[in-house]
């Protein structure tokens, strides 16, 4: 009786387990369903407007148009918060057909006040329970509602806007081929992070960034303003009137004559589109930032054709677009486009590849000689290289690159910005068979005149700074190498290698050199710059200039003439100061021989048996006297003769002025 009793105690405990667990299951299943309907995120801008054409930049932001027909008083836009100051500041309206948009309407957030806080709720007395998400819905109330309030029922409306999207991303490949050929690919990744699908939309890259920021205009404004008081005002002096000159007449009619008036093309203007010229049913683009004229506004309004357009916008209804499958390439005001030529679905949080270039281009795989802090091989080995032209008309953006040839992968580089007709050398792989040392070596040499003023001379040097690459190739093949070579700030290249790239404003320059396979050879770089320096007139160097700026003086040179004679004082300086530098080390040689006389006269002067050694060592110092006397006579009569000159040569060219108008070559040897 009593087990009995037992295990029907135990079966119940069981069910009301099961109970309990299914409970639990069902509670945590809803509570999953609603997060995961809390988490479904809504779209930035959302409208029963059709989402038509997607325009994205390099920069953040995207370019949305919608498009549709709307029989209702007004259009509404759901903007997230976050959302609301882009969609403000960059909403464009086109007309195409009906009634006229009136205004548009947006609530504004007003922080509360301390007297409008809610009250807290009671406390919970009963078990505590789960927070419970937001649902969809509930995100979607938090969302700014602007209200586009339109003039009748029947309207045919085209709206534009940015909004945040992430940019599109570049991605290449290279296939090398023979005879110095390659195919370069251009793949362009998108991104739909909206919220909302992209279905069958006109799609369009642009390789640019314009300038784009985040705007408050939803935040309302109210500056301070100062206080006045009224306490009478007396104008002392009459201000002056400003005039703004209007535009003339016939410039005004000029503009209208440029404006085609079958259709306006704002919100493709708004893109960034390709202007071109069009039939009536399509859209022209016109001058980026330009509003039309009033009159041909008017004018352009009274003869729209509203017939419905079923392709892209901007296409036209008299032929249909190419269908190819690259996107077509357009350079407008310094930005390249990239227009897909066909409709474009993409999910949303989802992403596509869209093949945008695949060209014919001169390109083939070479070496780089360009040591890099992050690879310590690179200080002696080069790179493998690709080198390839940009033939297209457009600008390519940075971004990945893979290299093929012979149906093999060779590896991977990044390519930089790269604008048409320029030539790139993307490194790949590090190429341990070819071996590169350099040396390094300075020298300075000429002396020409750079300025006489106030009896000062101030003359140009010319610095050479050579480096030697020596190239080892172990290799069988005949390599060519290409040396970057770090540019002096300031120096030109001396009579560079024929193929050298040296740009303006690159702080290196690429340098050829080819090298037979199993060979060595050297590879010399000289780079020449200049610097002023004051030196004395009877100087060498101030010597030199002036030699050479006679020599080369036309027939009838004024200064030419004027520095013969001082030529002459500068010859007998220079002779007085041979002599001088001359004597003063025979001087110094006797002096010595004097010193070391009379040190040994001393050490023996006490040696009877040296006697013949003392008259001979005697007779030598007062020689070494007589010799020294006549030196130092010499030499006060050089000094009072140079001193003489001197003074002469100081007046003589007191009144001289020269001034180098360029600065002289630095490629002259």
């Amino acid at each position: 009786m009593g087990i009995g009793r037992s295990m029907a105690v135990v079966e119940r405990s069981r069910k009301q387990e099961d109970v309990a667990m299914k409970a639990i299951s069902r509670f945590v299943l809803l509570f999953l369903c609603i997060a995961a309907n809390a988490c479904a995120r809504g779209p930035n801008v959302g409208s029963e407007l059709p989402l038509k054409r997607v325009v994205i930049y390099r920069n953040g932001v995207g370019y949305f148009e919608r498009e549709g027909e709307v029989d209702t008083a007004e259009v509404r836009f759901r903007v997230k918060p976050e959302m609301i100051g882009d969609f403000l500041a960059s909403l464009a309206i086109v007309e195409r057909g009906g009634s006229s948009v009136r205004s548009a309407s947006f609530p504004l957030s007003r922080e509360p006040a301390d007297d409008d806080e809610p009250m807290s709720e009671p406390p919970h007395l009963g078990p505590p329970s789960l927070p419970v998400p937001t649902s969809a819905k509930g995100a979607e109330a938090d969302d700014e509602v602007v209200v586009l309030h339109l003039d009748g029922e029947h309207h045919h409306l085209r709206i534009g806007y940015i909004s945040e999207t992430p940019v599109w991303r570049p991605s290449y490949r290279l296939v090398v081929q023979h005879d110095g050929k390659a195919v370069l690919q251009l793949w362009g990744i998108v991104q739909n992070l909206s919220g909302e699908d992209w279905n069958d939309i006109s799609l369009t890259l642009v390789a640019g960034a314009p300038i784009a920021f985040q705007s408050t205009l939803a935040d309302a404004v109210i500056p301070p303003r100062p206080i006045v008081t009224d306490e009478g005002e007396v104008i002392a002096a009459v201000p002056e009137a400003i005039t703004t000159l209007s535009a003339s007449q016939e410039m005004v009619e000029a503009e209208e004559d440029m404006v085609a008036p079958e259709e306006d093309d704002t919100m493709g203007q708004l893109a960034g589109m390709k202007a071109s010229a069009a039939p009536p049913a399509q859209m022209a683009g016109g001058r980026v930032g330009k509003s039309r004229p009033r009159r041909a506004m008017k004018k352009s309004k009274a003869k729209r054709d509203w017939r419905p357009t079923h392709g892209l916008p901007g296409s036209t209804l008299n032929a249909p677009r190419n269908k190819s499958i690259l996107a077509q390439m357009a350079v407008e005001g310094g930005n390249t486009t990239y227009e897909i030529p066909h409709g474009i679905t993409v999910p949303n949080d989802s992403a596509t590849m869209v093949l945008l270039l695949n060209k014919e281009v001169d390109g083939r795989t070479e070496f780089l000689f360009a040591p890099d802090p992050g690879s310590t091989a690179s200080h002696s080995h080069p790179f493998r290289v690709a080198r390839f032209a940009n033939s297209s008309a457009g600008l390519l953006e940075r971004g990945p690159i893979t290299v093929f040839e012979k149906g093999r992968f060779l590896g991977q580089g990044v390519l930089g910005a790269m604008p048409p007709k320029a030539t790139t050398t993307v490194p790949f792989a590090l190429e341990r068979a070819v071996a590169v040392e350099t040396e390094h070596n300075t020298k300075e040499f000429g002396a020409e005149l750079q300025q006489i003023d106030g009896g000062r001379l101030s003359i140009w040097r010319t610095r050479s700074f050579n480096t030697t690459y020596l190239v080892t190739n172990g290799g069988g093949d005949n390599a060519r190498l290409f040396m970057k070579h770090a540019r002096r700030r300031g120096t030109e290249l001396h009579k560079p290698p024929k193929g050298t790239e040296d740009q303006p404003g690159q702080s290196h320059a690429l340098i050829p050199l080819n090298v037979k396979g199993n060979s060595r050879s050297s590879l010399r770089v000289e780079e020449r710059d200049g610097y002023s320096r004051r030196v004395e007139w009877h100087s060498a160097l101030g010597a030199e200039a002036i030699a050479t700026y006679v020599k080369k003086a036309a027939s009838g040179d004024a200064l030419a003439a004027s520095l013969g004679p001082i030529r002459k004082f500068i010859a007998e300086l220079r002779k007085i100061a041979t002599e001088s530098n001359q004597l003063a080390e025979t001087q110094r040689e006797m002096e010595d021989a004097s010193r070391e006389t009379r040190l040994s006269l001393r050490a023996i002067e006490k040696n009877k048996a040296a006697a013949d050694l003392r008259r001979k060592l005697t007779v030598r110092l007062a020689g070494y006297g007589t010799k020294l006397d006549g030196i130092t006579k010499r030499l006060v009569e050089l000094t009072v003769k140079r001193s003489e000159l001197v003074v002469r040569l100081t007046d003589s060219v007191r009144q001289l002025k020269y001034l180098r108008r360029s600065k002289p070559s630095k490629r002259s040897s």
